[in-house]
């Protein structure tokens, strides 16, 4: 009789003891998924967040908003050139910019959108060749002429096709015209073989300026010949 007792006082304090422990939460794997979705919207929180720290100051607060404020996006057709005062922070390719239109400067051949960020302390520099406009010339439309500045005397002029990576060609020394008007300067190249000229009356070719010693070159412009 007294072992019975004994037996179930330990079973009574037995489940005392369980039922006081505090209960796993249970891990309902829907509720812990983590979705492209949510880690997007969290971080667009954050980043609304971090103008409302009590511990930023308002002279902070305003350089974060004027840094965002002045970053643009230059496509790379009609205006190809990016304005004094912007320095480009990366390349990508934008739906809005049509790279499929003449005239097209694809961005080192493979971009259609420069993001740039407003620093007006920031001067391009004079190594860095510059295209300003460009198109076909001589009698028959062969030619190219390419008039920028920043050219320097050993200059030569790379060709590819519209949607190749390749060069074709490329005009060096003899086989390029390097002349000097004022602040503007002008290269004129004629297409040596026929598939150039196939090309460039059909679907166009793309032309980049480069200077060798510091190994600058201008964004690659896409001309078609004249018809």
């Amino acid at each position: 009789m007294k072992n019975i007792f004994i037996k179930a006082v330990f079973t009574l304090l037995l489940l005392t003891i369980i039922s006081c422990q505090n209960n796993e939460d249970e891990i309902i794997p829907a509720e812990n998924t983590t979705t492209e979705e949510t880690l997007i919207d969290t971080e667009k929180l954050i980043e609304e967040n971090e103008l409302k720290k009590e511990n930023l100051s308002p002279e902070l607060k305003n350089d974060i908003l004027q840094e965002r404020s002045s970053i643009r996006r230059f496509c790379s057709i009609f205006n190809p050139i990016i304005p004094i005062g912007y320095r480009v922070l990366y390349y990508e390719n934008s739906v809005p910019c049509d790279f499929t239109t003449f005239p097209a400067n694809l961005y080192l051949g493979l971009y259609n959108t420069a993001v740039c960020i407003h620093d007006p302390i920031i001067i391009p520099p004079s190594t860095t060749p510059l295209i300003k406009r460009a198109g076909s010339g001589c009698d028959d439309h062969y030619c190219i002429w390419i008039l920028g500045k920043n050219f320097d005397d050993n200059s030569y002029v790379d060709v590819r096709t519209k949607n190749g990576s390749e060069i074709i060609a490329s005009y060096r020394g003899a086989d390029r015209v390097l002349t000097t008007s004022g602040a503007d300067q002008l290269i004129t190249v004629r297409f040596k073989t026929e598939f150039e000229r196939r090309e460039f009356a059909t679907r166009g070719l793309r032309i980049w300026v480069v200077n060798p010693d510091p190994r600058k070159w201008a964004d690659g412009r896409l001309i078609k010949r004249f018809q």
